[in-house]
């Protein structure tokens, strides 16, 4: 709560008192003969009030705005209203039908707004009004009990008559939140394992479950593996069985519930299926009225999020990766080195780089068109790809132009490694015979990724004018 819900709601509240206070005031102080009109028309003030801000605040929530005003200046503002009326049952000689409508406005009014405690303190507030109202009537003995028995039940039904309604709306507006954070997760975390092992412990605030687990299935409905789990990380038997659950959710595509137990549809992951998994705890019976209605609300969102990291992971993987040969593009190159140098910084071992061109590749595309040419530097990449080890980064720099990173490797060794590059290109099968030019430079402990790059095309620039077909290092 910030100042300025605090302020906004002192100030309803003062609103609330003094539409109240007049009313009290010619009561008590003037006391006029005729105070019906006088007091009704006060009250209706106060009660359009209380209306009003329900109003607003339920609309305010459905948006998913957060607090209009605080629920404590609520709950004060609908005491006060409860009060007024009591005060003016009192001074017109005991309770009337006139009142009731009122006070069934107030008891909704802590059910739309407050919280449990603030529900139960206001069903008790109206309760002890409303008996004080009797007793001030002059009824004693069984006539009192009999009309305090009586107002009591009509607040009861009116609260048994709210409560659904609000139960209803307070999912929805649970659920509107539910589905937007989820849509929000999506696009905060990395991957969709990370963002499933955010989302499942949501259900909890809408489902009575007591284990939630998304697994990854193929096509026969057999497990793959555990993308996330909740509450703990070993989802034990949960990820088990249920295989021909699993093939259903797949293939209808809607939530199948059985056995205590939810199985539906998650979205995709790659080439795998998502099946979310759910066990239940215990149910309330007013629970299971809305728990299927609750589950095929939800489904959606998962489906929306999976779909959401796959466009995600797409776009990332489409802007670090050359869409010709597969391997890393310019900008990951320069990010991986810079990260390599670091590295080598606090290890303290050798790092060394490579910039490797294709010598006359130009002439090669024009003989034999651009088609043979992407072959030939596909197969290239695919023979490079093949050799070196897997801390190594190769990537296409542009053109017919890569970079090799060669983390733990000296200038002789990574000489070793680029001639035997060379080698293997000069072998290749190809439409016409294809070398291969390479500089090396080993990290000095002073450069950055820019000045280390450019002294292996310097590199690179002495090896293609001593001929080509050849290595030289700076």
């Amino acid at each position: 709560m910030n100042t300025s819900q605090f302020l906004l709601g002192a100030i309803v509240a003062i609103i609330g008192f003094s539409a109240v206070m007049p009313a009290i005031f010619v009561m008590f102080v003037v006391k006029p003969d005729h105070l019906r009109v006088g007091y009704f028309d006060a009250m209706v003030v106060a009660t359009l009030t209380v209306v009003t801000f329900s109003v607003v605040q339920l609309y305010q929530l459905r948006k998913g705005s957060g607090m209009f005003i605080t629920p404590p200046m609520l709950f004060i503002l609908a005491s006060i209203a409860t009060f007024a009326t009591g005060f003016m049952e009192a001074a017109d000689g005991g309770p009337h039908l006139i009142f009731v409508p009122i006070l069934f406005l107030n008891v909704l009014y802590f059910f739309v707004v407050g919280n449990a405690w603030m529900r139960i303190g206001g069903g008790i507030v109206t309760c002890l009004v409303y008996s004080w109202c009797v007793y001030e009537s002059g009824l004693r003995g069984s006539s009192y009990l009999a009309a305090l028995i009586v107002g009591i039940t009509v607040i009861s039904l009116a609260q048994l008559m709210i409560f659904p309604i609000w139960a209803n709306q307070n999912r929805n507006i649970k659920l509107l939140s539910l589905q937007r954070r989820i849509v929000e997760i999506a696009g905060e975390t990395p991957t969709t394992e990370q963002s499933l092992e955010i989302t499942l412990p949501l259900l909890s605030r809408l489902l009575p479950i007591r284990r939630a687990v998304a697994v990854a299935v193929d096509n026969d409905g057999d497990l793959q593996s555990v993308l996330a789990a909740w509450p703990v990380k070993d989802p034990g038997d949960l990820a088990l069985g249920g295989t021909k659950e699993a093939i259903r959710a797949r293939l209808e595509g809607v939530p199948i519930i059985a056995d205590s137990k939810c199985w539906f549809l998650g979205g995709f992951a790659g080439s795998a299926t998502v099946i979310i998994v759910l066990e239940f705890g215990k149910v309330s019976w007013l629970a299971k009225f809305s728990l299927e209605d609750t589950i095929k609300a939800i489904h959606p969102s998962f489906l929306g999020l999976t779909a959401r990291r796959a466009h995600i992971e797409l776009l990332e993987f489409l802007s670090q990766t050359d869409p010709l040969t597969g391997i890393p593009n310019r900008r990951v190159i320069f990010d991986n080195l810079n990260g390599e140098i670091e590295r080598a910084r606090r290890s303290e071992k050798p790092l060394s780089v490579a910039m490797l061109d294709l010598d006359h590749f130009k002439i090669f595309n024009d003989t034999f068109g651009h088609v043979a040419g992407d072959k030939a530097l596909s197969a290239i990449v695919d023979v490079w790809q093949a050799r070196v080890r897997a801390q190594d980064t190769l990537g296409r720099y542009g053109g017919e132009e890569f970079t090799l990173i060669m983390p733990e490797t000296d200038t002789q060794g990574a000489v070793l490694v680029l001639d035997e590059l060379r080698k293997l290109t000069d072998k290749l099968n190809l439409e016409a015979k294809i070398t291969a030019s390479a500089g090396v430079a080993t990290w000095n402990k002073l450069e950055d990724v820019p000045t280390f790059l450019d002294r292996a095309d310097q590199a690179l620039y002495n090896a293609k004018r001593r001929g080509r077909n050849r290595v030289e290092y700076l």
